[in-house]
């Protein structure tokens, strides 16, 4: 450990001297706040988009896995739909593909769009179904279906952001 301090000190030490002499490769990069107040929200709202995509990517995932009775099919008919196959695999590409255009950020605004109607509908299903929309004073099922749709509106609103795959191949 006391290799490591006098290495530091070291480094410090040929660092100031550098910065006397004028002869630092250091290139110091000053931002005026609302520069960094843009940096920091574009890297905000790419954190929401990959978060709110990787939300939704499991749960493709899984039903994908389950087969033709998977949770999507099982949730819909216990809230009185009776769903086609074709209906269910809409359901769970919608999910799976979805999820994971609008973490990569390629095709943002129509992906997050239609997840952000299918969670509406979701939450809206839930809801409806008074028997067990709420599992407490604290806790409602259609809540969080709710709130990712709401995600997933503001996503369609703003598109993928500075650092999508949509920027990159100049969609956005």
């Amino acid at each position: 450990m006391d290799r490591f301090w006098r290495f530091n000190s070291y480094l410090k030490t040929v660092f100031r001297e550098r910065l006397l002499r004028g002869k630092s490769s250091v290139r110091t990069v000053t931002l005026s706040a609302a520069e960094r107040e843009q940096r920091n929200g574009e890297i905000a709202f790419t954190m929401v988009r990959v978060g709110a995509g990787g939300i939704v990517i499991p749960h493709g995932l899984s039903q994908l896995l389950g087969g033709t009775r998977s949770i999507a099919a099982v949730a819909l008919a216990r809230n009185g739909f009776e769903p086609s196959l074709e209906t269910t695999f809409f359901i769970i590409l919608l999910e799976l593909v979805g999820g994971i255009c609008v973490t990569t950020g390629l095709f943002t605004r129509a992906f997050a769009g239609a997840l952000a109607m299918e969670m509406w509908w979701v939450a809206s299903a839930i809801w409806s179904d008074r028997s067990s929309a709420n599992l407490g004073w604290e806790y409602a099922r259609w809540e969080f279906p709710l709130f990712l749709g709401c995600l997933m509106f503001a996503l369609t609103l703003r598109g993928g952001g500075r650092w999508s795959l949509d920027r990159m191949l100049g969609n956005a």
